[in-house]
């Protein structure tokens, strides 16, 4: 039984006011990990964390400015002093922390020196509260502490002292600053749905992320009944397992009143209109099918709703009806829609009276073109069944989300786009697939059929709206044959056979009345006629070697839409009688955004659109003093009609866009002044062909100088990259507006200047970059990389004309490496690579048939540089701020440190500094970047150095990949790719640099061996010259308490050292080039002096050798600090 002791000594003379001040609450013994973080500053100490809390429980402030407050370990003048301007209102708190940095609270907190007292003991000791007069106003005592918990006054005014979980209502450890008794409120929130067993495939799709999954489709549901929105902010809610693995909601959740919030095992819910939550992949431990009890949890600890059922229900949800504390029951036996679940919605969903009808159903398309209802171009039993909807109201009715379908099962039914909506009086179409053309009002597809296929025996038909609701139904033992079924009129109307309602016994009316014939839009013109071809081989316009008046006459058309438009049926021709037009055979299309033409007759030869012959004129022949010219569909409708009065002379009639613009003489909007132009616009010109090759590419260049393909000093992978033409005719070709590039966007080409020629049996270069120099061809750079570089996997490379037309082509699934792939001969010739046919094994020949390579067209190498520039420092392991920024990182310190030997400043401008890792990643120098004569630069991983007198650079965080104390090698590279300076180290010392003494030509030893100061680093600085940090490491080293004796030795050497405080202390032995030799400490020590010895032997047990050794002593957080031994044997 623990011993409690209260003792509050009330002096005669102390104001009365004072006794009111009680000590209220006491945590000696902090939980471990952050639940014993007591202070809230992020991390928990067992000193630090400790508190004592005061409780003024008087009608009266109370001013404790300069009272104290500790335990018996000390005398009460070593007590936390509160200073000046302390007052306790009444019924208010204040807090004494240990030390830390107390952060949140709404009450003063204070802070002792990093413990109270002593420390607080799990044993106990007497905790006194002494005012500024030196009498005791409260002490506490108890024999020993609660365990992991604090000792709270309960009440805070009471007597009694108690454990803190057994008061408190929450059952929380402790409760500095704050009353540890927290009424529950009374919030109208429920847990309204849970859903433990979603159903199997994509109808257990709970969160709508389009895939069903066991966990994450869990859901539970919440509503506020009340009226105002209450904030769910740490709140947690999940299952019976322990709370800390239930969902914990973030600070900015809120649910509104009369309102919804879910959250589901995982996933990636969509499409909510209430906000939703997710756990780690499923709820708690997962719902089971067994059922379990569900809790939801205040930011307080109260339960505010708890739900337990066994088993949850198959395949459904457990809803509560109504769901602001009814009944539980599973959801489809009280969902309106017979639904399974209803996440972040009533479940109640009364059916609308909507104003619509199915009006028309077609089962059995009629054969052939006949039965090509969906106007694509062709018949099919499934793709040309349809549906159509009637809106019989004034108003717009959205049908997103809805289904429409056969018998099957409403998964397999139609569902409309979020965008569908019906017009007021108007139709809706649903085909079974296709490409449907010329409608006025929306049609939509199914996908091929429409459910499983409409069948000639009848089935039933339903309109489905979102919420589930059946709204309209068909049900038909046997359609029509060859016919549809359609309601006349289509607001209720009787179903009949189609060609009973029908004036002309149509067999369907898609997206109109039986009794009226559809009205449709096509987006086509007639974009030129020639009714005066001009005279002789210029009047050729059919191409077929021979000018006539009458066969070279023609009649254009062009599609400014984006679909093919089948014109199977119609009729083109002038205004003499029907019967005379040209009627376009079955398979006749007009490609979208292309063209189509009728000439007189003749032979045309070489189109690339679809053209068509009359039988000799057109109609009754074109005449000079203008006609009428129609264009009427199958239905004998007019798609489109053009009427001139008098055509010109010698040339066409053009519409200039061709899309709608207005109708001039052709030579007005030809550039040429061409008489016509058949099958493409007057500013272009018709597809052509021309000599051209891409001859030779090279997307891999060889290494170093050999693959300088672009001459001009410097190898770069993209720069030197190349394509090659060759024009194998007679002559020159114009590339101007030309563009050229790999298979990425067009926009990403090269595009050629407007003087750029191509002669005749001869060759033109594209290089990435660079500055191309000594070619007797014309060559052009793109801007560094050609496209988006080429890849050495391979890809396909267009040469473009200035009309879009793609002249040249080329595919390979892999370059060849380090050398190109060369077309030979250039015209026609395979494909090899160079090396194989070149006779001199060069690896590439810009410019040059590779056959007749000699080794004068290789490229000639300038003479390689020399410079009087030397890697001086390299620290890979930094033991403290070598960058001088403020802090010490270990990547961001580490350094290579340049140094140049010569008179002359040498400019360092795209030179590169880095380990073995990849040259893409070494340090590139920026423009500018030079180093001065007898002078040095140093480049740091990263940071921000301050203070140095040179020129410092830093890399993205670590050079290269980070240096390793296992070693690698540092190359500084020119910016033409040579090699100006190499170092390599098999291991890198530790906690120093390496050093190179003299700095232009001496060997490399560990800095302290070579510094007069034992400085670990001296960047950009002789060794003899130290800096603000290195002078601050000498200074740690002369003040260190590390003592040896005696020095130099023979056997056995005495080390010691003090402590001020408790530390972690690391004491090692190392030799003179900087490797380990024994660790004689690595652990923590108590305040105080401590004494070891060493007897000169390493980690094995083997006697050191004679010489010189150093003692490295280090404490936490401190730099490392050095002693010189000296071992004689």
């Amino acid at each position: 039984m623990a011993r409690l002791l209260l003792l509050v000594l009330l002096l005669a003379f102390a104001p009365l006011a004072e006794a009111t001040v009680v000590i209220s609450e006491v945590l000696a013994d902090p939980p471990t990990g952050t639940a014993g973080d007591a202070n809230q500053d992020g991390q928990r100490d067992t000193y630090e964390d400790e508190f004592i809390e005061l409780y003024n429980a008087g009608s009266a402030s109370v001013d404790i400015s300069g009272w104290r407050l500790g335990d018996s370990s000390k005398s009460s003048d070593s007590f936390f002093q509160f200073p000046a301007n302390t007052i306790m209102e009444p019924g208010s708190y204040v807090v004494l922390f240990g030390g830390g940095k107390p952060t949140g609270f709404t009450v003063p907190v204070y802070t002792d020196d990093g413990r109270i007292g002593n420390g607080l003991t799990g044993k106990g000791e007497d905790i006194h509260l002494i005012d500024d007069t030196g009498d005791t106003v409260a002490v506490v005592s108890h024999t020993p502490w609660p365990t992991k918990q604090s000792l709270v006054r309960h009440p805070p005014d009471g007597d009694e002292f108690v454990p803190h979980k057994t008061a408190s209502t929450i059952k929380a450890l402790f409760s500095p600053g704050h009353t540890h008794i927290i009424p529950k409120p009374d919030y109208p929130l429920f847990i309204s749905e849970v859903l433990a067993d979603p159903p199997s495939a994509l109808a257990g799709d709970a969160n709508r992320d389009g895939r069903r999954d066991t966990y994450e489709d869990e859901f539970i549901e919440l509503y506020n009944a009340g009226s105002e929105p209450i904030s769910l902010a740490g709140w947690r809610l999940g299952d019976s397992t322990a709370p800390k693995n239930s969902f914990q909601f973030p600070a900015n959740a809120v649910i509104e009143p009369g309102s919804y919030i879910v959250l589901f095992g995982g996933g990636n819910p969509s499409g909510f209109t209430v906000p939703v939550y997710t756990d780690d992949g499923k709820i708690g431990n997962g719902l089971t099918g067994k059922g379990e009890k569900i809790l939801l949890i205040d930011n307080n600890g109260h339960e505010i709703d708890v739900v337990e059922h066994t088993p949850w229900p198959s395949k459904q949800s457990l809803v509560r009806n109504p769901p602001d504390g009814g009944a539980w029951v599973p959801h489809k036996t009280v969902s309106t829609t017979k639904a399974l679940f209803s996440p972040g919605h009533t479940h109640i969903i009364p059916k609308p009276d909507y104003p619509l009808f199915i009006s028309e159903v077609l089962a059995d398309p009629p054969l052939r073109l006949a039965g090509d209802v969906n106007r694509d171009g062709q018949r099919d039993t499934y793709e040309d069944e349809f549906i159509e909807l009637y809106n019989a109201g004034s108003v717009p009715i959205s049908l997103a989300g809805w289904r429409l379908g056969d018998s099957t099962a409403p998964k397999n039914h139609f569902q409309f786009p979020p965008g569908a909506v019906i017009a007021p009086h108007s139709y809706v179409v649903l085909f079974g697939g296709g490409n449907p053309s010329g409608f006025t009002i929306p049609v939509y597809t199914d996908d091929g059929k429409i459910g499983n296929g409409l069948t000639g025996k009848g089935e039933d038909i339903r309109l489905i709206d979102n919420n589930g609701h059946e709204i309209d139904v068909i049900s038909h033992d046997e359609w029509p044959t060859k016919q549809s079924l359609v309601r006349t009129p289509s607001d209720g109307g009787p179903l009949v056979p189609h060609k009973t309602a029908s004036p002309v016994e149509l067999p369907f009316s898609p997206g109109h009345a039986p009794e009226t014939r559809p009205i449709l839009t096509y987006p086509l013109v007639i974009s030129e006629v020639l009714a005066d071809p001009p005279e002789g081989a210029a009047g050729d316009s059919n191409r077929d070697g021979q000018y006539d008046p009458h066969e070279d006459e023609f009649i254009e058309l062009y599609n400014a839409g984006p679909v093919p438009i089948p014109l199977a049926g119609w009729r083109l021709g002038d205004a003499g009688s029907l019967s005379e037009y040209f009627r376009f055979p079955a398979k006749a299309v007009i490609a979208p955004r292309s063209y189509v033409v009728l000439f007189g007759g003749g032979k045309p030869l070489g189109f690339t659109i679809p053209v068509y012959i009359d039988d000799g004129t057109i109609g009754d022949g074109l005449t000079n003093a203008g006609e009428a010219i129609y264009l009427i569909d199958d239905h004998g409708h007019e798609a489109v009609s053009l009427f001139h009065s008098t055509w010109p002379n010698a040339q066409s009639l053009v519409r200039t866009p061709p899309d709608g613009g207005a109708l001039v003489p052709h030579k007005m909007a030809s550039p040429h002044e061409a008489p016509f132009s058949v099958g493409h616009a007057p500013e272009t010109r018709p597809i052509l062909t021309y000599p051209l090759s891409i001859s030779e590419v090279l997307a891999d260049p060889p290494d170093r100088r050999a693959g300088d393909a672009n001459r001009d000093g410097r190898r770069d992978p993209h720069e030197d990259e190349f394509i090659e033409l060759y024009n194998d005719g007679p002559v020159p070709v114009s590339l101007a507006g030309w563009r050229l590039g790999d298979a990425g966007s067009l926009s990403g080409y090269f595009r050629f200047p407007a003087d750029a020629v191509i002669a005749p049996r001869s060759y033109l270069v594209l290089f990435g970059g660079g500055d191309p120099s000594g070619f007797t061809i014309p060559v052009y750079t793109d801007d560094g990389t050609i496209g988006d570089g080429l890849d050495d996997s391979g890809e396909s490379i267009h040469l473009i004309n200035d009309h879009g037309d793609e002249v040249a082509f080329l595919s390979h699934s892999t370059w060849p490496d380090d050398q190109s792939l060369v077309r030979t001969p250039p015209d026609d010739g395979a494909l090899v690579p160079h090396k194989t046919v070149s006779p001199v094994e060069a690896p590439f020949s810009p410019g040059i048939n590779p056959k007749k390579q000699t080794r004068a067209d290789l490229p000639k190498p300038p003479p390689r540089p020399t410079y009087s520039l030397f890697i001086s420092e390299v620290l890979a392991d930094p033991p403290s701020d070598a960058n001088q920024d403020g802090h010490y990182d270990p990547y961001e310190d580490e350094f290579i440190e340049l140094y140049n030997a010569s008179t002359d400043t040498i400019s360092l401008a795209s030179w590169q500094l880095g380990d073995t890792a990849s040259l893409h990643d070494y340090f590139r120098f920026p423009p500018g970047a030079a180093i001065a004569p007898h002078s040095y630069v140093v480049l740091f991983g990263g940071g921000n150095p301050a203070g140095f007198t040179v020129p410092v650079y830093t890399d993205d965080g670590t050079i290269g990949d980070g240096l390793t104390n296992a070693g690698e090698a540092i190359y500084l590279i020119d910016k033409t790719g040579y090699l100006v300076a190499r170092v390599s180290h098999a291991a890198w010392p530790d906690d120093q640099s390496i050093v190179r003494t003299p700095p232009d030509s001496g060997a490399f030893v560990p800095h302290q061996t070579a510094s007069p100061t034992q400085a670990p680093f001296s960047p950009g600085r002789t060794l003899d010259v130290p800096s603000a940090s290195a002078a601050k490491v000498s200074a740690m080293v002369s003040a260190s308490s590390l003592q040896v004796w005696p020095n130099p030795f023979n056997a056995t050497t005495h080390l010691g050292f003090h402590l001020h405080q408790a530390a972690s202390v690391h004491v090692a032995i190392y030799n003179i080039q900087g490797q380990l030799v024994r660790t004689l400490v690595d652990a923590p020590r108590y305040a105080g002096t401590h004494q070891m010895q060493w007897n000169g032997c390493d980690e094995r047990g083997h006697l050191a050798a004679t010489g010189p050794y150093f003692v490295r002593f280090r404490t936490a957080h401190t730099p490392p600090r050095y002693t010189k031994l000296l071992l004689l044997r």
